[in-house]
C-alpha cells in the first residue's frame, strides 16, 4: 500500500483472498453484509496509559481462573470458569471477569471506527467490553441500536443493531462463560440464536477477531450447523491477519467457513496495520460505489462564456452535455432541481431573445426547444404562460417536422394544458400528437395512454378512466408504467389489479437488479415509490398481504435508496414539511412598521420568484411522476400537504387546485384554495363555465354510485361528489343570476336522487345559494322550493339527510303578516301530509316556513294555528320556538299566551347552570324576547321575579367560569357572549313590562346582576340605563352610550350597537329616548367616516336600520360623515387577489352593509357630491362582477 497525500491507495494481489474480499465489498454495497466480532479484535484497542497490560484473551482468562482455584489440571477456560462458579459462586465469577478485563483501561482505537463506519446490516459480538458501542458513539453520521438482552430485540429493526450476545459490562448479565452457560444457551437465549440465524439467511456474515481455540467461535459454528443443517448453512467469511494450516483451513471449509487471509493481500508488520488496510480498501470501494448516486456536476452557460443574449446554436451543446450527464433517476434530488432552475432561467432568456428576433434562423430551433423542454421537465415545474407562448411560436415555424423529439415537446404542452384546465388547447395538441404516432418511441406509446388517463381524471370522467385503465396493457417489465398505472388503479378503487401488477413488476425489477454488478440507478429510483405504493395499498387490503406473506418495508433497501438520493419518503418529507406549514402569500411590495414611532419601511422585490408556489407545483408533479395517491379510502399520505399546495397554486391553476383537494378528500380545505381573493379575479362567465363543469361531474357520479356499491368507502368518486359540492357552494357567490337558476335545478335533482346519501355536502350549496339568490326571483325561488322532496327529520337529526331548503331562507320581517291570495297545489298536499304519520312532522315543518314566507292563505293560517295547538300546548318540530304560534290566528289566543309565559318561566328556571350552551340551547331567551315585544305585561309579577332570579343564578355561574379561567372549546369569550345575550333579553323584558313595579327582593336581584357584571367589566347599556331608573340610582346615560360604542372591548361595543338597532327597528316601543339614538347614530357615522374595520359593519348596519325606520334621527352632520366614509369604502373594501381569507371576509362584510345603507339613504336630501357617492354604490349593487352577497343582498 502506497500513501499519496491523505488518500490511501491499496494495491491488491490476485489471490483467492482478493476474490472473497471483493465479494464482501459487493455485499456491503448492497447492504447485505453482517459482522461478528470476537475477543481477538479487542487487542486493537488503545490503552489509557502505557502501563496497562494487554487485554486478556481466552488463555489469559484460563490462567486467572487457575490462580483463583489454586491447583487445577484443567486447561479449558469454560470448564475452569464453571469450577470457579462451583467453588465460589456466580457473583465471585462475575467479579473475577470484571477484574480481569478492566473495561475502563481501554478505549476504541481509530480501527474500531473504521470497522463500524462500513454499512453492516447488523453487528454481533460475544465480547463483554464496551469498546464497540463507545466507538459507535463517535460516529456522528451513523446511528446504532444497542441490544444487550432479548427484550431489546423487539422493535429494533431499522437502524444498524449492535447486538451483545454474551452479556455486557458492567451489569448486563449473565456473562456467558461457563460450560453450562454454553450448553443451555440455545434454549435460554433462543431469540439471540434465531436473530443470528436470520441474519445469516439474509446477509453475508463476516467474522473478525476469532482464533482457532476460541470457545465462542467453536460453539456458535456448532449451533448454526445444528439448526440449519450442514447442507443449508451459508458460507461465512473469517477475516484473519495470518495464514492458517491446511488442516485447519479444510476443517473450517467443511463447516462452510472460508478463511480470508488478509496477509496474502496486504503486506504489513502488525495485525493492526493489516486490518487497517483491509478496512480502508472496503471503505474506498464503498465510497466509490456510493458517489454514483446523484452527484452531478452541472455545466453552466458562463462556463462557456455564454450569456442571456447568446445564440441557441451556441447554447445547445451546454444543454446536451447536461442532458447526457444527468443522473438516470425518476426524479432528481431537491438540490439538483434547484441548481437546474438557475440554468433554466438563462436558457429561457436565450430562447426568448431568439424568438424576439425578426429574421431568426429556424435551423436549430427544434433541437434547442427539445433540450430546453427536457430541462423544464427535470425541474418538475409546469410551463409558464411565457414558456407556452415560446413553444407555440417555435412549433408553428417548424410545423413540417416529424420526430420523437417534437413529440416530447408536444407531450409537455399537453400536460400543461391539462393542468391549466385549457380543454380546447388540450384537444388540439392531442389530435396533433396522435397524428404523429408513427414517430413515438416505446416510452411515448405508454405516455400517451398515461396522459389520456390523467386527462379523464382531471375531467372527472369516471367511467372513461376505468375503461382506459382496463385497455392499457402494461407488462411487469415496463416498470415505470406499471408503477403509474398501479397508482391510478388504486385511486379509483381497483386495488386487486393495482397490487397484482405492482408485485409482479417489483419482483421483476429486483430480479434484474440482482443480476447487475452495479445496480441500475433508474431501477433503484423506481423501487422506492413502488415499495411505498405496495405498503400503502396493503393497508387497504391487509388480507392479501398476509396471504402472500409479503414484506413491504425493507429498511436495507431504503438505505440503498438514500445512498442514491432517491428515497421516496425522504423526498416527500422535504415537500410536506414546507407545505403543511402556514402560508404567507408572496408579495412584490411589502410595508413593515419600524422601531421608531410612525416610521414604516417599504420593500419591493424586483423579478423575485414565489418560492412557495414553485414548491407546491413541484410537489404535485413529484407525486404525479411517482404515482402515489394522496388518499386511499381512509388512509392518507401527504393529504394535508396536497391541500397546502392547492392553496398556493389556486390563483394560477384553480381547477388543478380543486382537483388536488378532491384527491386529498379534504372538503374543508376548499375554503383555503378557492378564496374570495382568487374568485375576485374571475368574471361571471368564467365562474359559470366552472359551475357547469362541476355540475356535470357531480351528476356523473350518480351512475357510479348506482353501478358500484360504495357505502362507507372513500373512493375518488365519493370524494369528487363531496368536495365538488363544497366548491360549487363557493362558486355560486360569483356566478351569474342565470347560473343560480341552473344550480337550483341541479339541487332539486340531488334531492330527488336515489343516491341522495352521497350528496349530503349539498347542504353547503343550499346554505349559500338560497341567501345569494336574486331578489327579483324570490317568488319563483319559493315556488321551486315547494317542489323539493321533504326531508326525513329523524335522519336529518343524525346528519343523514339533506335539510329542508326553506330553513335557509331569511325570515322576512313581515312574512307572517302577509297572506297569499290563492293557494297552490303543493301547500294543499303539505296540509294533507302533515296529518299523516309518515311525513307529518316534515310537512308541518315546511308549512311553518311557508307561513314565515307569506305563502299561506288566511284560511290556511287559521287551520295551522289550530292544528299546532293540542292538549293545551303547541306541538311543533324541534327546531321551532313555541312562540311561533303567536303568528297564527287561533281561537285559544289567551290560553296560548298564558301557556307561553308559564313555559318560558319554567324553562329559564331549569337552565341556571354555567355550562356553556351550544347554538340553539339559548333559544329560551329568544322566546322571552319574542313574547315580550307583544305580551310582556301578560307575565305575572311572580313569573317576573322567578325569571330575574334564574337569570341572576345563570349569570353568576357563567361569571364563575370566567373567574376560574375556563375556556369553552377554545373560545375564552363564549361565557361573556352568553351573559350579554341574557342581559339583552332581560333588558327588553323588563323595559316592556309597563305595569310592573319591582319588589324589594326584585331590586336586590337587579343590583346583584349589575354588580356581577361590573366585576367582569360586562356593560350592557340598555339594562344599565333602565335598571338605574328602577333602582333610583344616578346614571350618566349619554356618557355610558359614548363609552360603550367607542369601547376597545368589541363585545361591549357590539352589544351597544345591538341595543341601538333593536330600539330603531321597534320605534313604537320607545326602548331608548330619541336624544340617545341621535347621539348613538352620530358616533356610528363617525366610525363610518374613520373607516376603522372594528365595529364598522355594525355601524353601517345600525345606520341602515335608521335610514329605513327612523330617517328623522340622521342629522345633516351625520349624513356628511356617512357619505365621506362611504366614498372611501368604495375602494377600501374592494376584494383583490392579495386578500387572505380573513381580510376578504372583513372587507366583504363591510361592503355588503355599505351597499344596503347606500340603497336606503334618501338621495333627494343630500348634496350633488353625496348623490354621486350613492350612485357609485348603487352601481356596485348592480355590478355582475361583484359577489352575490353584495349584488343580491336582501335589502
Amino acid at each position: 500500500m502506497a500513501k499519496s497525500g491523505n488518500k490511501m491507495e491499496v494495491i491488491l494481489m490476485d489471490t483467492n483472498a482478493e476474490r472473497y474480499l471483493e465479494l464482501i465489498s459487493q455485499h456491503l454495497q448492497e447492504h447485505h453484509a453482517a459482522l461478528f466480532v470476537g475477543s481477538g479484535f479487542s487487542l486493537n484497542a488503545d490503552k489509557v496509559t502505557s502501563d496497562v497490560p494487554d487485554i486478556p484473551l481466552w488463555a489469559g482468562l484460563a490462567q486467572k481462573f487457575k490462580e483463583k482455584l489454586g491447583d487445577s489440571d484443567q486447561n479449558d477456560p469454560l470448564a475452569l470458569a464453571e469450577s470457579v462458579e462451583i467453588a465460589y459462586g456466580r457473583s465471585e465469577l462475575d467479579h473475577l471477569l470484571l477484574d480481569s478485563i478492566k473495561d475502563a483501561d481501554y478505549r476504541p482505537s481509530p480501527l474500531y471506527e473504521k470497522l463500524l463506519r462500513l454499512p453492516w446490516s447488523d453487528v454481533f459480538t460475544t465480547n463483554y467490553d464496551t469498546l464497540l458501542e463507545r466507538a459507535g458513539e463517535n460516529l456522528v453520521e451513523k446511528t446504532f441500536t444497542l441490544v444487550t438482552n432479548k427484550n431489546d430485540l423487539v422493535g429494533s429493526s431499522g437502524a444498524t443493531r449492535l447486538i451483545k450476545l454474551h452479556g455486557s459490562f458492567p451489569s448486563q448479565r449473565p456473562f456467558i462463560i461457563t460450560a453450562e452457560d454454553y450448553r443451555t444457551y440455545p434454549q435460554k437465549f433462543a431469540p439471540f440464536v434465531n436473530t443470528v440465524q436470520q441474519s445469516l439467511l439474509e446477509n453475508t456474515l463476516c467474522m473478525i477477531g476469532f482464533s482457532g481455540n476460541d470457545p465462542n467461535f467453536n460453539n456458535w459454528i456448532g449451533w448454526i450447523r445444528d439448526n440449519l443443517g450442514a447442507e443449508n448453512a451459508p458460507y461465512l467469511y473469517l477475516l484473519s491477519h495470518e495464514s492458517v494450516s491446511d488442516v485447519r483451513r479444510e476443517w473450517l471449509h467443511r463447516r462452510n467457513i472460508i478463511v480470508v487471509d488478509l496477509s496474502e493481500i496486504f503486506s504489513a508488520e502488525t495485525p493492526y496495520a493489516i486490518y487497517e488496510k483491509a478496512l480502508d480498501y472496503l471503505w474506498n470501494a464503498y465510497s466509490e460505489f456510493r458517489v454514483t448516486g446523484q452527484n452531478w456536476k452541472i455545466r453552466h452557460f458562463f462556463d462557456e462564456n455564454l450569456d442571456r443574449t447568446s445564440s441557441i446554436k451556441e447554447a445547445i451543446p451546454v444543454l446536451r452535455k447536461n442532458h447526457d450527464s444527468c443522473p438516470k433517476v425518476l426524479t432528481l434530488s431537491a438540490s439538483n432541481r434547484i441548481k437546474l432552475r438557475h440554468l433554466l432561467s438563462t436558457a429561457h432568456a436565450i430562447l426568448a431573445h431568439h424568438c424576439a428576433q425578426k429574421d431568426a434562423d429556424t435551423e436549430n430551433e427544434m433541437a434547442y426547444l427539445y433540450e430546453y423542454n427536457w430541462l423544464n421537465e427535470k425541474t418538475l415545474v409546469p410551463l409558464l404562460d411565457s414558456d407556452i407562448d415560446l413553444y407555440q411560436k417555435v412549433l408553428a415555424r417548424n410545423s413540417d417536422i416529424r420526430s420523437s423529439e417534437k413529440c416530447a415537446v408536444l407531450f409537455s404542452l399537453l400536460r400543461s394544458f391539462r393542468e391549466y384546465g385549457d380543454e380546447e388547447n388540450w384537444n388540439i395538441k392531442y389530435v396533433e400528437l396522435v397524428a404523429m404516432k408513427a414517430y413515438f418511441t416505446a416510452e411515448q406509446q405508454e405516455q400517451i395512454r398515461w396522459e389520456e388517463c390523467l386527462h379523464s381524471l382531471f375531467r372527472y370522467e369516471f367511467q372513461k378512466l376505468k375503461q382506459q385503465l382496463k385497455k392499457w396493457c402494461v407488462s411487469p417489465d415496463q416498470t415505470l408504467w406499471a408503477l403509474r398505472k398501479s397508482g391510478l388503479c388504486a385511486e379509483v378503487g381497483e386495488y386487486d389489479t393495482a397490487l397484482s401488477l405492482l408485485q409482479n413488476s417489483l419482483s421483476n425489477l429486483r430480479q434484474r437488479i440482482s443480476h447487475q454488478t452495479r445496480p441500475d440507478t433508474f431501477l433503484v429510483s423506481l423501487e422506492s415509490p413502488m415499495m411505498k405504493l405496495q405498503s400503502y395499498i396493503s393497508e387497504i387490503r391487509p388480507s392479501d398481504a398476509e396471504e402472500k406473506n409479503i414484506t413491504f418495508v425493507d429498511e436495507h433497501r431504503r438505505t440503498v435508496h438514500r445512498q442514491y438520493e432517491v428515497d421516496w419518503a425522504d423526498e416527500n418529507k422535504y415537500f410536506t414539511s414546507r407545505l403543511e406549514a402556514h402560508w404567507v402569500p408572496f408579495q412584490t411590495h411589502e410595508t413593515k412598521p419600524r422601531f421608531d414611532f410612525g416610521v414604516n419601511s417599504s420593500t419591493t422585490h424586483y423579478g423575485g420568484e414565489d418560492k412557495e408556489r414553485i414548491v407546491a407545483f413541484t410537489f404535485l408533479q413529484f407525486r404525479e411522476e411517482t404515482g402515489i395517491p394522496f388518499r386511499l379510502e381512509n388512509y392518507v399520505d401527504g393529504a394535508k400537504a396536497a391541500c397546502g399546495a392547492a392553496e398556493r397554486i389556486a390563483l394560477y391553476c384553480p381547477l388543478w387546485a380543486i382537483l388536488t383537494v378532491v384527491r386529498a378528500g379534504e372538503e374543508k380545505f376548499i375554503e383555503n384554495a378557492l378564496t374570495r381573493g382568487v374568485l375576485s379575479t374571475w368574471t361571471p362567465k368564467e365562474t359559470d363555465e366552472c359551475c357547469q363543469f362541476y355540475i356535470d361531474a357531480v351528476l356523473r357520479t350518480e351512475l357510479e354510485f348506482t353501478n358500484h356499491k360504495t357505502d362507507g368507502v372513500n373512493t375518488f368518486v365519493t370524494k369528487a361528489a363531496t368536495v365538488l359540492l363544497e366548491a360549487l357552494s363557493e362558486l355560486c357567490s360569483k356566478c351569474s343570476d342565470e347560473m343560480m337558476v341552473q344550480l337550483l335545478d341541479f339541487l332539486k335533482k340531488l334531492y330527488s336522487s336515489p343516491q341522495k346519501d352521497h350528496y349530503l355536502q349539498a347542504a353547503s350549496l343550499v346554505k349559500r345559494l338560497i341567501p345569494f339568490y336574486p331578489v327579483g326571483l324570490h317568488h319563483e325561488l319559493l315556488l321551486q322550493l315547494l317542489t323539493f322532496p321533504l326531508p326525513n327529520l329523524e335522519r336529518l337529526r343524525i346528519h343523514r339527510d339533506l335539510l329542508d331548503p326553506f330553513g335557509v331562507l331569511s325570515a322576512r320581517s313581515k312574512g307572517f303578516k302577509v297572506e297569499s291570495e290563492k293557494s297552490c297545489q303543493e301547500i294543499e298536499q303539505l296540509i294533507i301530509l302533515s296529518q299523516s304519520h309518515d311525513n307529518g312532522l316534515s310537512a308541518l315543518n315546511r308549512l311553518l316556513y311557508c307561513g314565515e314566507q307569506g305563502l299561506l292563505t288566511s284560511d290556511q293560517k287559521k287551520w295551522l294555528g289550530d292544528f299546532i295547538w293540542k292538549d293545551g300546548k303547541p306541538h311543533l318540530p324541534e327546531n321551532w320556538l313555541d312562540t311561533v304560534c303567536l303568528h297564527f290566528p287561533s281561537q285559544r289566543e289567551g290560553d296560548e299566551i298564558q301557556y307561553l309565559c308559564q313555559s318560558i318561566t319554567n324553562k329559564i328556571e331549569k337552565n341556571t347552570s354555567g355550562v356553556i350552551c351550544f347554538p340553539g340551547d339559548n333559544d329560551i331567551f329568544n322566546e322571552l324576547v319574542n313574547v315580550s315585544f307583544f305580551h310582556a305585561d301578560e307575565f305575572t309579577s311572580e313569573e317576573t321575579s322567578r325569571i330575574l332570579e334564574a337569570g341572576k343564578e345563570r349569570i353568576a355561574d357563567l361569571s364563575d367560569n370566567i373567574s376560574r379561567g375556563i375556556d369553552a372549546f377554545g373560545d375564552e369569550g363564549a361565557f361573556v357572549s352568553q351573559i350579554y345575550q341574557i342581559l339583552h333579553a332581560l333588558w327588553i323584558f323588563t323595559t316592556l313590562r309597563s305595569q310592573w313595579t319591582p319588589t324589594e327582593k326584585d331590586c336586590t336581584v337587579l343590583t346583584a346582576i349589575l354588580t356581577q357584571c361590573d366585576t367582569h367589566h360586562i356593560s350592557h347599556h340598555g339594562i344599565k340605563r333602565y335598571w338605574s331608573i328602577l333602582l333610583k340610582q344616578d346614571f350618566e346615560s349619554q356618557k355610558d352610550l359614548e363609552r360603550s360604542l367607542r369601547s376597545a372591548d368589541t363585545k361591549r361595543a357590539h352589544s351597544c350597537y345591538n341595543v341601538l338597532a333593536t330600539t330603531i327597528c321597534h320605534p313604537d316601543k320607545m326602548l331608548l329616548p330619541d336624544d340617545e339614538l341621535c347621539t348613538g347614530l352620530e358616533i356610528a357615522a363617525q366610525q363610518i367616516a374613520w373607516g376603522v374595520p372594528k365595529q364598522l359593519a355594525a355601524a353601517l348596519q345600525t345606520v341602515s336600520f335608521a335610514a329605513e325606520d327612523r330617517p328623522d334621527l340622521l342629522t345633516t352632520h351625520s349624513m356628511e360623515l356617512i357619505l365621506t366614509g362611504l366614498s372611501q369604502l368604495l375602494e377600501q373594501t374592494r376584494i383583490s387577489s392579495d386578500d387572505t381569507v380573513a381580510t376578504a371576509s372583513e372587507k366583504g362584510d363591510i361592503r355588503r352593509w355599505a351597499v344596503v345603507l347606500a340603497t336606503k339613504l334618501n338621495a333627494e336630501e343630500i348634496s350633488k357630491e353625496g348623490q354621486e357617492v350613492l350612485n357609485c354604490w348603487r352601481t356596485v349593487s348592480q355590478d355582475k362582477d361583484e359577489f352575490a352577497e353584495i349584488r343580491n343582498i336582501q335589502r
